[in-house]
């Protein structure tokens, strides 16, 4: 209770939310925590362990950057539920139906997740968020040019999201320059590399969203 207790503040929540919070630090002494530590190690954050959690009393910059992470997304209670509920739980159940995994003391060795585990996990995570800003009818602005500068990505037409057709389907996909002056672009530039790498349709939905979405 101890270390999740750090980032809730269960005074000031209801009945059905502390019990949640009981709920999830229980799962955070077995399989649940160390889940976690291992997806947040794959991604390449930190690893920490469970005892060393109050450490960022002491200002100790290492357990400082975990502390402020996992502050981030368990802040809120009802995402933390969904996420929880959609995505983690049904993980840890299959690593469990699978015989994967055991319950052991969190100061043991981690067992390493699957690559299947973990591009399920990934998966069901972009699909959540993708869910959400299509509800909360979200544009989403990509920078063409600065995107494959800054990102180090191999080419335009590997940009992660207008290369993707049911991304550009089913998001509010809006084009910009970032920095025109520093990046050596223009809106009409890069309207002209999206309607070449990836057809006038694309073009025409990003122009729409643009105008659209525009403040």
């Amino acid at each position: 209770m101890k270390f999740f207790n750090e980032f809730f503040n269960t005074e000031e929540e209801n009945k059905d939310d502390k019990d949640f919070v009981k709920e999830i630090s229980e799962l955070a002494k077995g399989d649940f925590y160390l889940g976690l530590n291992e997806i947040y190690n794959n991604l390449g954050f930190i690893h920490i362990l469970y005892s060393k959690a109050s450490s960022y009393r002491n200002q100790n910059p290492i357990y400082r950057v975990l502390y402020n992470t996992f502050q981030e997304v368990f802040k809120d209670i009802p995402k933390t539920k969904r996420i929880h509920l959609r995505i983690i739980k049904p993980m840890m159940d299959r690593i469990k139906r699978k015989n994967k995994r055991k319950t052991i003391a969190p100061l043991l060795p981690i067992e390493r997740m699957s690559f299947e585990d973990q591009l399920s996990f990934l998966d069901q995570i972009q699909q959540l968020v993708i869910e959400l800003v299509k509800k909360n009818s979200v544009a989403v602005e990509t920078c063409p040019s600065s995107n494959i500068i800054l990102y180090n990505i191999v080419s335009f037409k590997d940009h992660p999201i207008l290369s993707q057709p049911k991304l550009v389907e089913e998001l509010k996909i809006t084009v910009n320059t970032d920095n025109p002056l520093l990046l050596n672009t223009n809106i009409a530039l890069e309207y002209t590399l999206v309607e070449y790498l990836f057809g006038r349709e694309v073009l025409e939905k990003v122009i729409e969203n643009g105008k659209r979405f525009v403040f």
